[in-house]
């Protein structure tokens, strides 16, 4: 079994990890953690990879499982719209993913976990997957039949290198490895499933 984070438009290596698992295991009872891709998610643009946060309240040394943060209305969902918008309507998929897309964007949840699983929804539906996914809201005790990857999943981790594929920058950028699902969808369309299906994660 593999255990791994929820995060928010999660990247292609989680994706990777997600489609060749077999039974995945999603915990969202373990601790929030802060500076993860549990809030925010690496996109490209015109002046190569930049990441969008999703602002949430804060917790004051407390500690609180992933289920129960909230977001904070500060305007995110505006700029995070217009923001994806400028970087990906030059991409060949866009006009046929965004309309459900900016329809997510805009909805009035304000719990994170309830907005990612609906990212990881759009994301599914893209990708034409139905992995066998499990939802844990208490802590998921590893064992030795567990990979547990949820401190994988962090921007500070070293680099992840991930198959090339042509991006909406590539030209003034080069290829940006590991970027948000976003990214895969809307350049590859219906072909990021056969990339997924190449792209085998090694362990970590």
């Amino acid at each position: 079994m593999v255990v791994l984070p929820l995060c928010t438009f999660a990247n292609v290596r989680w994706y990777s990890w997600l489609f060749h698992a077999g039974k995945v295991t999603i915990d969202i009872g373990e601790h929030y953690q802060k500076q993860t891709w549990r809030n925010r998610f690496d996109i490209a643009g015109p002046n190569g990879s930049f990441a969008c946060t999703l602002t949430v309240r804060g917790q004051k040394g407390v500690k609180t499982p992933m289920h129960a943060i909230e977001t904070i209305d500060d305007g995110w969902r505006q700029t995070l719209t217009r923001t994806l918008a400028t970087c990906y309507s030059p991409a060949p998929f866009f006009e046929h993913y965004w309309p459900q897309l900016e329809q997510l964007l805009m909805a009035d949840t304000t719990n994170l976990s309830e907005f990612n699983k609906s990212t990881l929804e759009w994301a599914l539906e893209a990708l034409d997957i139905a992995p066998n996914i499990v939802f844990s809201t208490e802590y998921v005790e590893p064992d030795a039949m567990t990979l547990d990857l949820r401190d994988a999943f962090k921007p500070s981790k070293t680099h992840i290198k991930t198959p090339t594929y042509q991006q909406v920058f590539s030209d003034r950028c080069g290829y940006i490895d590991n970027l948000s699902i976003i990214d895969l969808i809307m350049n590859l369309g219906p072909e990021a499933y056969l990339y997924l299906r190449a792209y085998r994660p090694d362990d970590e």
